[in-house]
């Protein structure tokens, strides 16, 4: 049987696996570790996997290993998905690196997507109970089932399920669930009237305006966009606090703050896609830049610098300000990324 599953199956995968990939500490050497951490995030994922293949393969390096070819070979990720899971069978992030790849390979391969789909939701299954109070495991799980057609697993009761129990983990989190579940299963009048009464309640959350105005760009809904991701990037970041057992940034530090800097890319963005709020979409991104060179942002899933100076350049030569876009431009280092190489190309030819 053929089956094409749906452009938002995809998007899960590549999402989670897009999240996955700036996690701090992957690896024992805190030197190299930075070098591929930057080699990385400069496009750069053969250089970064070379020096992450002369390290011992403990836990972390087959995370950092994983990250970086599965933007170079999809095939080659999956076996060593394998391998680092024979390695370590209860680690519940290779399962959801794992559960990732799968959902990739289903989207790319027709004949065989049905078979991938089970893979992959095996191993989400997998993932959620190794880590039964984790609640990105119990996240990823939720949108596979609200993803995915119910020929390859999808299940629309068994997401709500999910819901209940991310709402029984964490208060915000469960509140993001539902939301994400009403944008998923298009329950659009539910939507509305949850995230206005949600805002209410959570005024200083910087996430829920920010993922319902990202929703709202997708849907094309770009006027109504604008105003919630604005919302979302004028809330102040809360303040900046490590756990003291774990030493690790608190969770609502880095839930608000990703969103927050997220929220200013996406202006941007808006902006380009929509072709209005030019002004809006300058100053946000020069804002985000500001923003991201504070040292406190270091350990967060920020958005890609050279996809945002792209943005930017872009919208200075909408105003016609050429000598700042190719200052942009020259700023933007494309490394393996062939859409990136491919839009920066265009803009240098339209900035002479």
């Amino acid at each position: 049987m053929v089956l094409a599953l749906p452009s938002r199956f995809y998007k899960l995968s590549t999402g989670l696996l897009f999240g996955l990939s700036l996690l701090p500490a992957l690896c024992a050497n805190a030197n190299d570790l930075a070098t591929a951490n930057q080699l990385y995030s400069q496009g750069e994922y053969k250089q970064s996997l070379k020096i992450l293949e002369a390290l011992p393969k403990d836990l972390k390096t087959y995370k950092a290993m994983l990250t970086n070819l599965v933007q170079i070979d999809i095939d080659e990720a999956e076996e060593l998905s394998d391998q680092a899971i024979a390695a370590f069978n209860n680690e519940p992030e290779l399962y959801l690196i794992r559960a990732s790849i799968m959902g990739a390979q289903a989207q790319s391969s027709i004949f065989s997507a049905l078979g991938y789909a089970e893979k992959a939701l095996n191993s989400f299954k997998k993932a959620a109970e190794l880590a039964p109070t984790g609640v990105k495991y119990q996240q990823a799980l939720m949108m596979f089932y609200l993803a995915a057609p119910s020929i390859a697993g999808g299940d629309e009761d068994l997401g709500f399920r999910q819901v209940e129990r991310i709402q029984a983990l964490d208060e915000i989190e469960g509140q993001i669930a539902l939301l994400r579940y009403y944008q998923m299963t298009d329950k659009n009048d539910l939507l509305k009237e949850a995230m206005t009464q949600t805002m209410q309640q959570y005024p200083t959350e910087v996430s829920f305006p920010f993922n319902y105005g990202s929703y709202l760009a997708q849907q094309e809904q770009y006027d109504e966009a604008m105003k919630y991701l604005h919302i979302a990037a004028n809330i102040d970041i809360p303040a900046f606090v490590k756990d003291e057992s774990s030493d690790e940034l608190s969770a609502i530090y880095v839930r608000n703050a990703e969103a927050h800097l997220q929220a200013l890319y996406q202006i941007g963005r808006t902006a380009v896609l929509s072709k209005k709020f030019t002004e809006q979409g300058i100053n946000a991104m020069k804002t985000l830049f500001d923003t991201m060179e504070n040292v406190e942002f270091a350990e967060l899933d920020l958005p890609r610098e050279s996809w945002g100076r792209t943005r930017l350049a872009e919208l200075l030569i909408r105003v016609n300000e050429k000598e700042q876009a190719n200052k942009q431009l020259s700023m933007i280092k494309v490394g393996e990324d062939k859409d990136l190489e491919k839009a920066v190309k265009k803009l240098r030819k339209e900035a002479k």
